[in-house]
């Protein structure tokens, strides 16, 4: 693929039928089908004159993350994959429908799902979610929240002997600063906090 050598390649997202990248100057230039326009690189014009960060593609949809730290979407949106509150198809950028949007990355994407982290490092995803190991789909249109939780046990002879859980809140920290987690590793392994 060629490019203009003083604009850089910074980022590159592929998918099974489009391919994108991101120069350091924040152009983005796609082919393929999907978002792409033909078989060679061709620059796509982003809302407002703004610049890509990030970005996420699939056949049906793309999404960027622009340089104001807002998340703009286009194409198919069946399941509210491009995050504007409808389900309206778009040939034309829409914002993600969150007020106060401070995101900093785009995190997963799905054929019919798109996720953010914003600068706290909450997670939010929109589109068709659920359906793994037993859970129920469900559609989400504008951006919902994903509790980060996990758990750590700590197991003698086959039995659990003890756990720890640790889940975040929206717009929260997660603070380990007062926990001791070290029985909780297997041997070898560490953990270390610096309190926030």
């Amino acid at each position: 693929v060629a490019y203009n050598t003083n604009d850089p390649v910074i980022d590159v997202a592929l998918d099974s039928y489009s391919s994108c990248y991101i120069t350091q100057y924040g152009n983005l230039h796609c082919w393929g089908g999907g978002p792409g326009t033909g078989t060679t690189p061709s620059n796509i014009t982003l809302p407002s004159s703004r610049s890509a960060i990030d970005m996420t593609i699939s056949s049906e949809h793309m999404c960027v993350l622009l340089d104001n730290n807002s998340i703009a979407c286009r194409g198919a949106n069946s399941a509210g994959e491009l995050g504007d509150g409808t389900t309206t198809s778009r040939s034309s950028w829409v914002y993600v429908n969150m007020p106060n949007q401070n995101f900093v990355a785009l995190a997963s994407h799905g054929y019919m799902r798109t996720c953010g982290i914003d600068n706290v490092g909450d997670i939010y995803c929109w589109g068709k979610t659920g359906g793994g190991s037993g859970s129920p789909v469900t559609y989400q249109s504008s951006p919902t929240f994903i509790n980060t939780e996990f758990e750590l046990s700590r197991v003698y002879e086959g039995q659990t002997v003890g756990s720890l859980k640790i889940s975040s809140s929206p717009g929260t920290e997660l603070n380990l600063s007062n926990f001791n987690i070290s029985g909780y590793l297997p041997q070898g392994m560490s953990f270390s906090s610096n309190g926030t």
